[in-house]
């Protein structure tokens, strides 16, 4: 089992923050996935969670995160987030539905939860937070 460190986590925030999805996905598995509010589940493979990232950056390009607090145990890392971003450019849902941007910003405080392999790589990677709010935030109808 690969040790996560305080280190391991703040990299992770420093990728996100890079805004570069190859500089991110290189942090996951082959079979790594991600889930975040803005997907209707997870996105699995390394190649779609960059692809998803990628896009993710595109539509929020002032996007930023920074780490309130952490907890390790074992091969999982937590990090409670402030995050947030302007939806500068259109978006398409996992359902296939483009979202037109509306220049606003969401704020909020996001928990990280990553669980890493043996080689240190994202098994998976899932945010939790308010989508409702996210939503509000920008605009945006359900």
């Amino acid at each position: 089992m690969a040790t996560v460190t305080k280190a391991t986590l703040e990299g992770m925030n420093r990728a996100f923050n890079s805004k570069n999805a190859d500089t991110m996905a290189k942090n996951f598995a082959n079979d790594g996935s991600y889930q975040d509010p803005f997907l209707p589940g997870p996105v699995s493979g390394k190649e779609a969670v960059r692809q998803y990232l990628a896009a993710f950056y595109n539509s929020f390009p002032d996007f930023k995160v920074s780490a309130r607090a952490m907890v390790i145990e074992g091969n999982y890392g937590v990090l409670i987030n402030q995050a947030g971003g302007t939806f500068k450019r259109s978006m398409t849902t996992g359902e296939g539905k483009t979202l037109q941007p509306t220049n606003k910003k969401f704020t909020g405080e996001y928990a990280v939860v990553y669980d890493f392999n043996r080689e240190g790589k994202v098994r998976s990677l899932i945010v939790y937070g308010d989508s409702l709010s996210i939503f509000k935030q920008l605009g945006l109808s359900l």
